[in-house]
């Protein structure tokens, strides 16, 4: 797939296309009037299933380009809701916790017969695999946690639009305001998605993503995506999640749980990655020395290589 984009301040950018694996559909699922959208891969493929959960403001479309998790079996990366191409119920706004992990557990049993998968989350995405795992044990075989949290207040520019959601008329327009510069131009919106990942690492720098090999591919499947966000829907959720604390639900995740996170995340508090470690019952803590809010990118082999160590160590019997 290309999506002919220009380049920017970045340098040249290089040709925004990738790769559709084989046998990927993408389709929707209807979950108590909630349109959940996936993109199915590898469903052919033997082993269990993976379940790969973005995070807040992005799409299904940041794992679609991602062959990670390729190796262990049939891949279903699941929207969280409210989230472009799903379709939310506005009148539901904003998600309770128990809402938000009960819709995305009705979508991950559809996918998966009710078998037990591996459910895999980044920032949000990785407080919803929890949540799921939590609500609907018999549907966690393994958790991997990146960058996620139980406790749901942000910092730096996502604490800004935090604050700025729980504002006020004047603070929901300056919110709507920042969202809409990505909507002026395709060549705008790319600077800014490209400036925005650069300024979540401690390096501040779109080198710290270099031994991801699959940057561009997800930056060019993402970008469109990006015009279709539901402003309204962000507004509700940034201002919700500060008052979110599923502490209370980790000691009922019995599944095996990896969590991962940057010492230098700048989105999610840091210590967050250790609070999970110590509540989680089965938890093994991979923190990543110099990483940020994506330490699975910012440090992709050392991630890759306690990945398959601790999937091995966590094979099903």
């Amino acid at each position: 797939m290309r999506i002919g984009l220009g380049s920017g301040r970045y340098g040249t950018i290089v040709p925004l296309t990738f790769t559709v694996p084989e046998a990927a559909v993408l389709h929707h699922l209807t979950v108590d009037s909630h349109r959940l959208a996936v993109w199915s891969c590898g469903t052919h493929r033997p082993g269990e299933p993976t379940v790969l959960i973005h995070g807040i403001t992005h799409s299904i479309f940041f794992w679609a380009p991602d062959r990670t998790f390729a190796p262990y079996g049939p891949c279903f990366c699941l929207s969280l809701p409210d989230h472009y191409p799903a379709i939310g119920v506005p009148a539901e706004r904003p998600l309770r916790p128990e809402r938000y992990a009960d819709l995305l557990a009705g979508a991950v049993r559809t996918l998966t017969g009710g078998s037990p998968a591996t459910l895999v989350g980044v920032s949000t995405g990785g407080f919803a695999a929890l949540a799921i795992a939590a609500r609907a044990p018999q549907l966690a075989r393994r958790v991997v946690c990146i960058s996620g949290f139980a406790q749901g207040r942000w910092i730096e520019l996502f604490g800004f639009l935090q604050r700025l959601a729980r504002g006020g008329p004047a603070g929901h327009a300056l919110f709507r305001a920042f969202f809409q510069t990505y909507l002026r131009t395709p060549e705008l919106g790319q600077r800014l998605i490209l400036h925005s990942w650069a300024n979540i690492t401690p390096r501040r720098s779109l080198r710290a993503y270099a031994d991801y090999p699959f940057f561009w591919e997800v930056h060019a499947a993402m970008l469109p995506a990006l015009y279709q966000l539901d402003h309204d829907a962000m507004l509700a959720a940034f201002g919700a999640f500060p008052a979110v604390d599923i502490t209370a639900w980790l000691p009922r995740v019995a599944a095996p749980t990896l969590v991962v996170g940057g010492e230098g995340d700048r989105v999610v508090p840091p210590e967050q990655a250790r609070y999970l470690a110590t509540h989680l019952p089965r938890a093994e803590l991979l923190s990543i020395p110099g990483a940020g809010h994506l330490p699975h990118w910012e440090d992709y082999p050392r991630f890759r290589a306690a990945l398959d160590a601790w999937m091995g160590r966590n094979a099903a019997v």
